[in-house]
């Protein structure tokens, strides 16, 4: 596999331009709202997206902090969008200043820059999956694509307490891969990995599943590149942008995100502090891909 010389994200944002074209840069960001546990972007043409509330985070996990061409401090110092300013914002004005560029710091400007991406990724041709992959599984949860067996180890990178109970009920073993051990449910933390061992246990893993929120604070890059070549990669949940081959590119062999069915409701349930069970499999469907890891799209 060839080494990536830009981010995931970078890769995501230079597809979606060259996909969408004049569509993309005519776009401007009618609504934005910011709930508890997640921020919800709808354009001017009614496409939609999401992503993970993360405004503060202790930065990325242990040496996964820089990508393709990154430094450490790189974009500190960012300026951009503030609360108030986002709504009528060209969606091309939102990916100045390099904001998808690494930069460990999670804020308000790159989780709606990140809400929007899936946004524009709503407007791609075939309902947002490129041609040439295997039809996406609707209303079906990627976990259910890994063809677990009882043998594997499963490293989980963000403890999602669905996964934390199917894993549980099959007897299989796994841990569970965290920043702040907190986080993780009481009946779970036994569970628990320090971030500073991400390597040492994505190395001996055979599988890994791995939040879609790693996007937020530069860590997925990183994890990616500590991966063996026969290590089956799930990323999963609502932030995770639905373009199997970008990711396909990095190793990653299941991909599960969401497609907004409502917007108007899904957006009235951010705005009272709703998450997930407030809009899983009634306000979005879930949507789950088997990657095809050597397919090119034409031009991409």
């Amino acid at each position: 596999m060839t080494e990536p010389t830009e981010t995931l994200l970078e890769s995501l944002h230079a597809f979606l331009a060259k996909s969408l074209g004049e569509s993309m840069r005519r776009r401007t960001l009618t609504r934005v709202v910011v709930g508890l546990s997640f921020t919800a972007v709808e354009l001017d043409n009614g496409a939609s997206g999401l992503c993970a509330t993360m405004l503060r985070s202790p930065g990325p996990l242990p040496g996964c902090g820089t990508g393709p061409g990154a430094s450490a401090t790189e974009g500190r110092s960012r300026t951009g969008p503030e609360p108030g300013q986002f709504a009528g914002l060209p969606v091309t004005r939102l990916f100045e200043g390099g904001i998808l560029r690494p930069s460990g710091v999670p804020g308000i400007h790159r989780v709606v820059a990140i809400a929007t991406l899936n946004a524009l990724v709503d407007m791609l041709p075939q309902n947002g999956h490129p041609p040439g992959l295997q039809s996406p599984a609707e209303n079906r949860d990627a976990f259910d694509l890994l063809d677990l067996k009882p043998r594997d180890s499963v490293v989980m990178v963000g403890g999602f307490n669905g996964y934390i109970d199917r894993l549980q009920a099959r007897g299989q073993p796994f841990w569970i891969l965290e920043l702040d051990p907190e986080v993780i449910r009481p009946d779970a933390r036994s569970l628990y990995v320090p971030a500073s061992r991400a390597e040492k246990v994505m190395h001996q893993a055979s599988v890994a599943i791995i939040t879609g929120t790693t996007l937020i604070n530069d860590s997925l890059d990183g994890l990616l590149a500590f991966a063996r070549p026969d290590l089956r990669i799930a990323v999963v949940g609502p932030t995770t942008p639905l373009v199997p081959h970008i990711f396909a590119r990095r190793g990653v062999s299941v991909l599960g995100g969401v497609r907004v069915r409502a917007v108007d409701p899904l957006m009235t349930v951010l705005t009272e502090g709703g998450g997930t069970r407030f809009f899983f499999d009634s306000l979005v469907d879930r949507v789950g891909f088997r990657t095809t890891p050597h397919f090119e799209l034409a031009g991409a």
